[in-house]
């Protein structure tokens, strides 16, 4: 009995497989190489029902075996070396008063 469900649980899989979703995918939004946030997007457009591509690139793709499994991606949060961090009220006033002066103080800066 149990190799007889095995055979169904795998069959009705199968079936799962070839039946693409209703509405298509969602691809998450994410930070690509640039450290640049890519917001999310969804994939329903004619064939193009899949997130595909990379976890730094994605794009929609037709096939559901090219699809990205997104959850062994890890670039949801801005990455270290992309926050360069604030600019604090004493450079910025240096800046406006070297401005002022026509003087090229902020280069230096």
């Amino acid at each position: 009995m149990s190799v007889r469900l095995n055979c169904c649980v795998n069959a009705y899989n199968a079936d799962d497989e070839d039946v693409p979703p209703v509405g298509g995918t969602r691809c998450q939004g994410y930070y690509d190489v640039m450290g640049q946030w890519d917001p999310p997007f969804n994939c329903n457009a004619g064939v193009f029902l899949y997130c595909c591509g990379t976890c730094f690139y994605r794009f929609c793709c037709q096939f559901r075996q090219q699809r990205l499994d997104q959850n062994i991606c890890s670039n949801y949060d801005s990455p270290i070396w992309a926050n360069t961090g604030k600019k604090t009220s004493q450079t910025i006033s240096c800046c406006s008063k070297a401005l002022i002066k026509k003087e090229h103080l902020c280069a230096s800066v």
